[in-house]
């Protein structure tokens, strides 16, 4: 029997940005103490890479991640990560990966359209190859088309992580595009992974608009990766190397 959704149910939230971006508003230790009063146990740091917009930080930032923050705040299990933009029609990121290698979570998103591509399914195919890649960003969005019965089971046998972003949910015109995705991960098994993409802290760990989609389509739990820790940490112990 299906059991609905909460907005309380995700224990992670693995995309979001700080201060470092400057189109984002608050700091780690905000962000932080955000999750912990959402009750996560775990929260990524996921800047925009410093090959991207102009207000990104230097790649000192994503070098210096785990060295300069403590593992732990306020009881939530740190991840540090980057929102890497593809760039290129072969799935090529912005970031180097002599320094993913540095980092315990990539998201890897389209920011900017690429000259010259309308469809962007090669360019999903490559990203599925990237080792280093876990979570491939709103990719529901107008603008990067692909086709998702044959991207979506590469993602799925790539160990990619398909997001349901509540940031563009909460938007009326992109949620039946989410609803739309969601229901071909289910179709194909393809994990999924709830974020906030917060550029404040009041929106960490809110995921109203995911468990309302979830419960319309009876999303079964085991393909949300972050709807249970039992769930979450059997994803990171399979693909994650913690730094």
């Amino acid at each position: 029997m299906f059991k609905p959704y909460l907005p309380t149910d995700f224990v992670a939230d693995t995309h979001t940005h700080t201060i470092a971006s400057t189109h984002a508003y608050s700091t780690v230790t905000e962000n932080a103490r955000a999750a912990a009063d959402a009750k996560l146990s775990y929260l990524g740091i996921t800047n925009h890479s410093y090959m991207d917009p102009e207000d990104a930080p230097h790649l000192w930032h994503f070098h210096n991640l785990p060295r300069a923050i403590p593992r732990e705040l306020f009881g939530v299990k740190m991840l540090f990560g980057v929102e890497a933009s593809i760039i290129t029609p072969e799935g090529g990121i912005s970031f180097p990966e002599w320094e993913c290698e540095n980092l315990d979570w990539v998201i890897a998103s389209v920011h900017f359209l690429i000259d010259g591509i309308t469809d962007y399914t090669d360019a999903y195919l490559g990203v599925s190859q990237n080792k280093f890649v876990n979570v491939i960003g709103h990719c529901a969005n107008r603008g990067a088309p692909f086709d998702y019965d044959k991207v979506l089971p590469a993602f799925r046998d790539g160990g990619k992580l398909v997001e349901i972003n509540e940031s563009y949910i909460s938007q009326k015109d992109k949620y039946t595009l989410y609803m739309r995705l969601a229901l071909k991960c289910k179709e194909h098994s393809v994990p999924v992974i709830v974020n906030s993409d917060a550029h404040f802290h009041t929106r960490i760990g809110q995921f109203d608009g995911a468990a309302d989609i979830f419960n319309q389509i009876e999303m079964p739990r085991e393909l949300v990766v972050n709807s249970s820790l039992e769930n979450f940490e059997k994803y990171l112990n399979r693909y994650v190397t913690l730094k």
